[in-house]
Order: C-alpha cells, then structure tokens, then sequence
C-alpha cells in the first residue's frame, strides 16, 4: 500500500497534472523538473564546500562540482562519483545540489558530481562518454581531490544509475578506473523480459511506461542501439569482477524488477549486493525527500552505506616502490594495529603534534590513538642533492629536520602568498602536514597548480621548481629523501 505522503504527492498531480513529457520542448521540460524537484525535495541548505570545475572530455569540457565535508581529518578521504538522474533529457548538477549536500555530509566522502550532456542535443553515446571521461578524471586526479584512489565509489539514481552501471562494466573491460563500491539506486538498466513491474504500473505512479519509451526515442539514434548494453547494461553478457552494491528500489514503479533482476545478475556472477526495496512509494522519492519521509531515509542509508564500505584500513600501504614502502596509521584510543612488521628503517611522522623521528629497528606493535605516516627505507635511490639543493639555496624555508646516513629529512614552511626560491629535490616521499595548494613553475618553464589535503604522503621523483603557495593559510610539509652514495658529495668533496 502507498504511503500516506507519497499518495498525497500523487493526488496532488492529478488534481493538477503536468504537461506530458513529449508536449514539451527540451528546455521547457528541464524547467518543469527544476520547478517540481525544487517544490518537493529537500530544502536549501548549506552543508559543506562546493566549487564548479571544467573537466576534459571528449566532446568538450564537462561541469563538475565536487564537494567536500567540512569535517576535520588527516589524510585523503573516501569519494563518490555521481551522475545525476532524469531520463538522459533532463535535471543537472544544479537540481541535485541539496540531494548531493546531504549525501557528501553524511558519507563524509569528497563528491564529484557530473553534469553530463542531455538528449535529444546530445545521443548515445555521448553521455556515456562524458561520464566516463568524468570517472576517469576524477580517479586520475584523486590526488589532488583529496580522495584515496582505493575509496572511490561511483552511484547514481535513475539515469544516473543506468551511467554508474554500464560505467562499472566499461571500466572492468578497459582495465580502469577501479571502484571500491557502486551505488545503484532505481537505475534504469533496460530489460530482459522479466518484468510484471512495467505493467502493473505502466500508468498513475508519476513515471509512466509511455514516458520510458519516449525516452529511449530521444536517446538512440537507431532502434539496434537498444541491444547495445551500454544502452542496456542487463544485456552484458558478463557480470563478474564489478565493485559491491548497494541496490535501491521502490515498491510502486515501472523499473523495479528490471533493476532488481539486474542485482541478482550481479548475485549469481558473485558480486555482493545489498538490496533494500522501498515497498510503500514511487520513482524517484529521493527527489522526494522535502515531502516523502522515505526519500530523506534512503539518502541516509546511502550515507551511511558508502561510509561502512570505503572505510580506511587502520594501517594501509599508501605508495610504495623499490626505494620506500609508505605506511598510513591511523587509530583511536584504545585501538591496536594489525601485526606490522617494517619493511626497514623509518621515519615516522606523527600527523597530530607534526613531531618527526627515526627508529633504526623494529619497534612494538602501535596502539591509539595515533595518526602517522611512516616512510619505511628499503633501498637508495640513484641521485643527488646538487648545487640547487633546496636547503643550501633556501635555508629560510627548507630546514633539515634530521639526518644520518640514510635519509634527510626536511621540513618545508610558506605563508601565505610566499614564493620560493628555484630549487632542485632528489626523489622524495612528501608528506602533507596542513591542507596545500601551490603554483609551481619547472625549470624548462612550464607551470602547474597541485593541491593536497593535510594528512597525505606520496612518493614524488627527482624535479628542479619555484613553488609559491597560492592558498589562504600558511602549508607546512615534510620532504623524507632517501640517501644514495653519491647524496654525500659535499663530504666526499671535502675528504678529497
């Protein structure tokens, strides 16, 4: 039976229906579900930070905004790709801005979400293509998203979660970007046939059969495009090796047992999937959420979901290479790490008093609370510190913070504003003690921008740069290089 809500949400449309999709043009169609999600969903808020970025794409520049909790941590957090629902015709990352607020504050993930090209402007396949293209930016850039390339996720409802399967079947096929985990809520995945859902509620439960079919009209050029299963991802013939789901559906629709059959595809292939079917209301009540109890539910239980399943490992393994193994630690009061054995000499860098030390040997099995990075020393890479050496050319910035005959570890401070002088760095691994964003210029002149949350360590190769920090605060990082035989030419020079 239908809830009280979400019958009152369609005595309401009936007493005063809205134009059929197909009376209207493309623009009047998008301002029609602007109007109708803004009156019912969730109210304006303002809950974390939000910037729009122009990412690459291969139809031109896609929108983006990515969004970021306001929740203080060390280290990069989990993050969630999102395609927005809305037929492929309609809705942007606009519309979803609230939806997406409550979803980013929740999880505690960094968002990005995609405002991909809409039909009938733009077919098959290019949304495909730019959601793709988004996916892979941003698994690419995580770095500087502040996002753990290991916890991304990828989710969507509706259409947005047609885009997050057949994303997840393309990136399995094409050996990348890997997810952790997908989100699939009432996705519209096409159809095997096994559907009494596309029946019973063909007409009267708001999203309509007729309007489905109008739909796949706008979206495909040529009727054989349907069996292409980037068009219908329930027709792959393989659904092995996908990320875990979480799989959303509602009681009264249309796509119910095609989305559900598309789970149990992913079951019987041996991908987990947590199916939780919203029995009393309709597609698509996450939209809803301002007036169905049901829809603000199910965006926590989203939240919620992504957070149990992108959790951080209390010791994880955050690069490694010949040269260096570098190893996260983070746990609360009380809490031991797993047995941990060093893969050789560390320095360790204590993420909360920013204090840093070495430990030639083994040491006792770490309990909490503690937050650390530990470069753990392996072999020496080929280099040199050179005449730009930065602590010799910009002693006032770059202090030696110790040193022996394996590594020198120095510690970088610039306010805000300050630039630099042009220095060279052998290999490193640079561990980030507040939140960075600079502006670098090489010593060929080519120029970049990077950015990092506070908490993360990477090993970085040898460069000559200028660095200015282009934030509003103050940066302070830690630079662990490596000794080679030859990091001690100024001794050898002076022995000779």
């Amino acid at each position: 039976m239908l809830d009280p809500q979400t019958k009152a949400v369609l005595d309401k449309l009936e007493a005063n229906p809205m134009p059929r999709i197909w009376e209207m043009t493309p623009a009047e169609t998008r301002e029609a579900f602007d109007l109708f999600f803004a009156e019912n969903g969730l109210p304006p808020c303002d809950l974390v930070d939000r910037v729009d970025r122009q990412i690459p794409g291969p139809h031109g520049s896609i929108r983006v905004r990515v969004y970021r909790p306001r929740t203080t941590t060390s280290g990069p957090r989990a993050g969630l790709v999102y395609y927005h629902g809305g037929g492929m015709v309609a809705n942007s990352i606009d519309t979803y801005d609230r939806l997406v607020q409550h979803l980013c504050a929740g999880s505690d993930c960094v968002i990005v979400s995609v405002d991909y090209r809409l039909a009938p402007e733009h077919r098959f396949p290019v949304p495909v293509d730019d959601a793709y293209a988004a996916a892979a930016w941003a698994y690419e850039n995580a770095l500087g998203l502040g996002i753990d390339q290991d916890r991304l996720a990828v989710g969507g409802d509706s259409a947005g979660g047609y885009l997050t399967a057949v994303i997840t079947q393309l990136a399995r096929d094409r050996g990348g970007p890997r997810f952790a985990f997908q989100l699939l809520i009432y996705p519209a995945v096409g159809t095997r046939g096994y559907s009494p859902s596309l029946g019973e509620f063909a007409t009267g439960y708001l999203f309509e059969r007729a309007e489905l079919d109008w739909i796949l009209t706008q979206y495909i050029t040529d009727p054989s495009e349907a069996r292409d299963p980037r068009v219908a991802p329930i027709l792959a013939s393989d659904f092995s090796g996908l990320p875990p789901a979480l799989l959303i559906t509602a009681g009264y629709e249309i796509m119910r047992d095609d989305a559900e059959h598309y789970g149990e595809l992913l079951r019987a292939a041996g991908v987990p999937v947590d199916l939780h079917r919203y029995e009393s209301t309709i597609h698509p009540f996450l939209n809803l959420a301002g007036v169905i109890d049901a829809g603000r539910e199910a965006i926590d239980e989203c939240a919620l979901k992504l957070r149990e399943a992108l959790v951080a490992a209390p010791v994880r393994v955050a690069a490694e290479n010949e040269f260096v193994r570098v190893v996260h630690v983070s746990l609360g009061p009380g809490e031991d790490s797993p047995p941990y054995e060093p893969a050789g000499p560390v320095v360790l860098v204590d993420l909360i008093d920013g204090s840093v030390r070495y430990h030639a040997d083994s040491f006792a099995p770490i309990t909490g609370p503690t937050q650390d990075v530990r470069v753990e020393l392996k072999a020496a890479p080929h280099s040199q510190f050179g005449d730009l050496d930065a602590v010799a050319v910009d002693s006032d910035r770059y202090r030696v913070e110790l040193e022996n005959d394996r590594v020198r570890v120095v510690r970088l401070r610039f306010e805000a504003g300050e630039q630099g002088l042009m220095v060279s760095h052998p290999p490193r691994v640079l561990v980030t003690m507040t939140d960075v964003f600079v502006r670098v210029v090489f010593d060929d002149g080519r120029t970049d921008e990077r950015g990092a949350p506070g908490g993360l360590a990477v090993w970085l190769e040898s460069e000559t740069l200028q660095t200015e920090n282009a934030g509003a605060e103050p940066l302070e990082v830690i630079l662990v290089e490596p000794k080679s035989r030859t990091n001690n030419y100024a001794q050898e020079n002076h022995d000779a």
